[in-house]
């Protein structure tokens, strides 16, 4: 990044005319700072989302790897849910694009405060077998793969294969037995009362930015 324009010179004053200019200048301007990582992270996280919608889904990549984990969780927040159900086409969409962006980062996210989500996503969509025997593991269907030997997987939509596979391979990597203990736990999610509980706390995550709940804002 040469030297650029000084650190901050205003992280608001790079987005004062946010909607009179185009996302790719924002976003070069962004890029040419000293620190751009600080500018960033220095937008609230209602100005961050703003950003990233102005920049376009696909092309704000830079702007994943440069944000807080608290402003990856308030665009998670905005994105993924469809009134008080979680929109699991879009939740793939934006955990594609997380993997991309920093996989380590969203693996750690992912065994803490995004747990739940951890949960809920692989539930819907992964096929967990635990084998004792090696013969157990030749009765196994085409697809399933493990990485510890004893827990196996498969992914059951093809198109998010590659970047479930390599979240579990990030997960793995980073904390065995924390990888296992969250694919064995799977069996005892009742995802309703998961879902229930995750848009509770998206509510409350929310009303910290001033938003009321779907219901309370329609009354």
């Amino acid at each position: 990044m040469g030297a650029g324009r000084p650190v901050l010179s205003g992280a608001r004053a790079l987005l004062k005319d946010l909607y009179g200019v185009p996302g790719n200048r924002i976003l070069n301007e962004i890029l040419q700072t000293e620190r751009p990582q600080k500018v960033v992270q220095g937008l609230s996280c209602e100005d961050f989302f703003w950003l990233i919608k102005k920049v376009g889904e696909e092309d704000c990549l830079p702007l994943l790897q440069l944000a807080s984990v608290d402003q990856w969780q308030y665009l998670l927040d905005m994105e993924i849910w469809d009134r008080d159900r979680v929109d699991m086409a879009r939740t793939a969409e934006w955990m594609r694009r997380l993997v991309e962006a920093d996989p380590l980062r969203l693996v750690r996210w992912l065994f803490t405060e995004g747990q739940s989500l951890a949960w809920y996503h692989l539930l819907g969509n992964l096929e967990v077998v635990v084998t004792d025997t090696k013969d157990d593991v030749y009765d196994l269907p085409e697809g399933f793969f493990s990485l510890d030997g004893m827990i196996h997987v498969r992914v059951l939509d093809p198109e998010q294969r590659e970047t479930l596979e390599e979240v579990l391979r990030v997960l793995a990597g980073e904390d065995l037995n924390r990888y296992q203990a969250l694919l064995l736990g799977l069996g005892g999610v009742l995802p309703a009362e998961m879902e229930e509980e995750m848009y509770r706390l998206r509510n409350v995550r929310l009303g910290e930015h001033g938003f009321l709940p779907y219901e309370e804002a329609l009354s």
